[in-house]
């Protein structure tokens, strides 16, 4: 029971440092990315939105060398991967495969925007439905005009 203690202690203390540590990164303190850290037995998980590429890949260094911090398990997404996934999933989409050239996809914080010419109401709420399926999304905003 006492190792527990022990073990509770410590990760209390890798968390408080890992937050102190992402403070003092300046990409991560002016963004406010939506970044969640869990710390459990020296493993620091971490979970939400990165911006960028270069955002995640600066939080999970500054992370890993946090004393205490014994691995990182990187479960962030960015952006520019939701944007991705959120193109692949639509070109996948027999009923919007014509359609995929009149869209633009753009994340901001896991909300996506698509922006689309000559989308009918059907292509847009299957757009909505299928886009909200994947990961990393939050919310979707469709404007067709």
């Amino acid at each position: 029971m006492a190792d527990d203690a022990i073990t509770v202690e410590s990760d209390v203390d890798a968390y408080d440092k890992i937050i102190a540590a992402l403070e003092h990164v300046p990409i991560v303190r002016e963004s406010r990315p939506l970044v969640q850290v869990n710390v459990a037995h020296g493993v620091a998980t971490l979970t939400g939105i990165a911006h960028s590429l270069i955002m995640r890949r600066a939080i999970v260094y500054t992370v890993a060398a946090v004393p205490g911090v014994h691995k990182v398990i990187d479960q962030m997404m960015d952006d520019t991967q939701i944007d991705n996934a959120v193109a692949q999933r639509l070109a996948a989409e027999p009923s919007l495969k014509d359609r995929q050239a009149q869209m633009t996809v753009n994340s901001y914080r896991g909300v996506v925007t698509v922006t689309g010419v000559g989308l009918s109401e059907a292509d847009c709420n299957k757009a909505k439905e299928i886009i909200a399926l994947l990961p990393g999304v939050r919310d979707v905003v469709i404007h067709a005009g």
